[in-house]
């Protein structure tokens, strides 16, 4: 698997929770995915997943930003890593935040994706 086609899956993954298209989230994964967000919930199989996104789309929730700022690939192994800015509303809450997802391949699909949080904003608590 190349790189041009792993960051064209996880870009058709990130943008379509952007335009919140379910079609497109669903058709870059394999029937048996797995999904860790960084808070520990896990999505296992296409069907948790399908539900998991009935149950985003009836809260109203919505994805308004995820930029993939850099990328890092293991081509032996077919895994990538993404490092990303996000924003959301969940509720009436808004939350914007970085992170990651290491995302492993496998025949063209996404086969498993975790994603790690971190603070929006750095500092240095040492200066």
């Amino acid at each position: 698997m190349k790189r041009e086609e792993m960051l064209k899956l996880f870009k058709q993954y990130t943008e379509g929770w952007k335009e919140w298209n379910k079609a497109m989230i669903l058709g870059c994964l394999d029937t048996n995915s797995i999904i860790t967000e960084f808070n520990g919930k896990c999505f296992s199989g296409i069907e948790q997943i399908r539900r998991w996104l009935s149950d985003w789309e009836k809260e109203g929730n919505r994805v308004s930003q995820w930029d993939i700022k850099n990328e890092y690939y293991d081509l032996d192994s077919k895994v990538a890593v993404f490092e990303w800015e996000f924003s959301c509303m969940i509720g009436s809450d808004k939350h914007h935040f970085k992170g990651s997802s290491i995302v492993k391949y496998h025949k063209n699909l996404i086969k498993e994706m975790r994603e790690y949080q971190m603070e929006a904003e750095c500092y240095y608590p040492c200066e």
